[in-house]
């Protein structure tokens, strides 16, 4: 097999053009070490020197060495790799903000959220994680108002990608149509005069620069893009403030209210 090997590696560098001191540059080997390999002197070629030989000479890694495969996870043992690992498993700090407070510069932070793997409610159908951001990309707002539009209830936490774009529906009428709820993003605004004494509120993008809101209280809304500021487009929805100590304490240190009933995506127009 290692005959083999250093076959396999003497073909493909010349099939490649490049001479033993040009194929040592381009993994950091001088001419000597390629000549030793190719003669085989050399008799400890890993996983590693292995992997840098087929990117440089533009091949699978099973073509120099049929034994190995890109997914070796025995062999696969770097620094690097490693690193990689770890920090996927870092938890994102995300700052929770009150809904009144969100989108304001120097706000108070309520509380953090930690997630190593944050999922779209698309996504979670599809079961698929959403795409992992940057320290500082997310964002929570704790809802102090219920909403039909979005269907969102008070105290429910929002999580929301501030570096994400919305994307226009692909019909992009700038009008809602209910049957086809599931393909609008939900995204948080800044609206430049308030509804409902709230000026930051979660809407459905409905396109051509158009959000739409409808509070449990209120009318529906159309918002056009020179009435508002878009924070983020928002990523999940989550429960955590249905026990009953952290209801008791929303509801005696800001007045939030927990109303029941609002659980659907589908709204209720």
């Amino acid at each position: 097999m290692q005959k083999e090997i250093i076959q396999n590696i003497e073909t493909l560098r010349k099939k490649s053009g490049l001479s033993q001191s040009e194929l040592g540059k381009k993994i950091g080997w001088n001419q000597k070490q390629i000549s030793r390999l190719e003669r085989g002197e050399r008799k400890d070629l890993d996983y590693e020197s292995t992997s840098l030989l087929a990117r440089a000479l533009g091949v699978d890694i099973k073509t120099i060495n049929p034994s190995f495969s890109n997914t070796n996870g025995k062999k696969e043992n770097t620094v690097s790799k490693l690193i990689e690992e770890l920090n996927s498993m870092i938890p994102n700090e995300i700052p929770v903000f009150l809904q009144r407070d969100c989108g304001n510069t120097n706000s108070d932070i309520v509380y953090y959220e930690y997630s190593a793997n944050i999922r779209s409610q698309i996504d979670l159908v599809n079961n698929s994680p959403f795409p992992a951001g940057e320290k500082g990309e997310y964002f929570g707002m704790i809802c102090e108002l219920d909403y039909n539009l979005p269907a969102f209830s008070a105290s429910d936490v929002l999580i929301a990608d501030k570096n994400l774009n919305p994307i226009d529906p692909v019909f992009n009428t700038g009008n809602f149509v209910p049957n086809k709820w599931e393909l609008y993003d939900r995204v948080i605004i800044k609206l430049n005069a308030p509804i409902n004494n709230f000026y930051t509120h979660p809407a459905i993008w409905i396109g051509q620069g158009k959000c739409l809101i409808k509070t449990v209280e209120g009318k529906r809304k159309v918002i056009k893009y020179n009435e508002f500021n878009y924070l983020g487009v928002i990523l999940s929805r989550r429960y955590y403030f249905n026990r009953s100590s952290a209801k008791s304490f929303l509801s005696a240190r800001y007045g939030i209210q927990k109303k029941f009933g609002i659980r659907k995506w589908i709204p209720n127009i």
